[in-house]
C-alpha cells in the first residue's frame, strides 16, 4: 500500500498520506488489465509511468513468468483549442488508430491551429512528433522543424495547408492499420465495442447541446432549481446524479 500510495497524487483535501478510496482502486484497475489482457507488448503515454513501474513490481514482487514489455511515448496535445472547457468524450480531440480518413480529414480541419502561431499548437506537434519521424519529411518539402517554423511564423506557410499535408501524412500512415482490420475478420469483431462506445458518446453530447440550446438563456440560480426540482429527469439531460449544469 505504502508503494501504490507512492506512485497516487496528492488530492485535495485529503493531506498527504490520506488517499480517498478511488485514488487507490483506479491504479490497480490500470495495473489488472495491463496484466489480464493476453498481450506481450503495450504502448503507452508518459503520463502513466508510474503506471508502468507499478505492474513492473508486482510482476517482480509475484515472480511472474511473462513480464509484458511497456514502451513509453510522448504525450500529443488535445486537437481543440482550450481543452479544459470541451467535453471529454468529444471524440475530436485525438486521432484514434481505428479513424478512417473522412474522420481524420474532419478532426484536422476543425482543430486548433492559429496562424503564425507556433507555441501551444497541436497541428505541428503532430507533424514534430509523429510526420516527421515517420517520413523523415513533410510535404513542402521541409525535413525539420525549425525550417517548417519559420516559414509559419513568417506566414509563407498557412494554416489551412499545413491541415491539408498533414491530414493525408496521418492517413498515409493509418494505411496499414486499416487495410489489416478490413482483411481481418477476427479483428473486425474488436471495433464492435469502439464504435458502439463511440456512438454512445456522440449521442450524450447532442443532448447536451440541445439542453444548452433550451437553458442556456437561464441565471444560475434558475438552472440549480431545475436540478433540484427533478434531478432524475433525463430528458433534461441528467446522467446517473449529475446534471449537465453541476458538473
Amino acid at each position: 500500500m505504502k508503494r501504490m500510495a507512492s506512485y497516487c497524487k496528492y488530492v485535495e483535501p485529503y493531506g498527504p498520506g490520506i488517499l480517498p478510496a478511488a485514488q487507490i482502486i483506479y491504479p490497480c484497475m490500470l495495473v489488472s488489465a495491463v496484466l489480464c489482457h493476453k498481450a506481450d507488448i503495450w504502448l503507452f503515454s508518459m503520463d502513466l509511468r508510474d503506471i508502468v513501474m507499478l505492474t513492473r513490481d508486482y510482476c517482480e514482487d509475484t515472480n511472474r513468468g511473462n513480464i509484458p514489455t511497456i514502451f513509453l511515448h510522448s504525450v500529443l496535445p488535445n486537437l481543440l483549442e482550450n481543452p479544459e472547457f470541451q467535453n471529454r468524450r468529444n471524440p475530436g480531440r485525438t486521432i484514434f488508430m481505428l479513424d478512417d480518413e473522412d474522420d481524420i480529414e474532419e478532426k484536422i480541419s476543425c482543430a486548433f491551429c492559429p496562424s503564425r502561431v507556433v507555441a501551444c499548437n497541436p497541428c505541428l506537434e503532430y507533424i514534430k512528433s509523429v510526420v516527421l519521424p515517420w517520413f523523415g519529411k513533410f510535404e513542402w518539402t521541409y525535413s525539420s522543424m525549425k525550417e517548417l517554423i519559420a516559414d509559419y511564423e513568417s506566414g509563407d506557410l498557412d494554416s489551412f495547408d499545413v491541415k491539408l499535408a498533414l491530414g493525408k501524412a496521418i492517413n498515409d500512415i493509418l494505411e496499414l492499420v486499416s487495410e489489416f482490420f478490413r482483411s481481418n475478420e477476427e479483428a473486425q469483431a474488436q471495433i464492435v465495442p469502439h464504435r458502439l462506445q463511440d456512438e454512445i458518446g456522440a449521442d450524450i453530447q447532442k443532448i447536451q447541446l440541445q439542453n444548452e440550446e433550451m437553458f442556456g438563456h437561464l441565471n444560475e440560480e434558475e438552472k440549480y432549481n431545475i436540478c433540484v426540482a427533478d434531478r432524475g429527469a433525463r430528458n433534461l439531460g441528467f446522467f446517473g446524479q449529475t446534471c449537465i449544469y453541476c458538473r
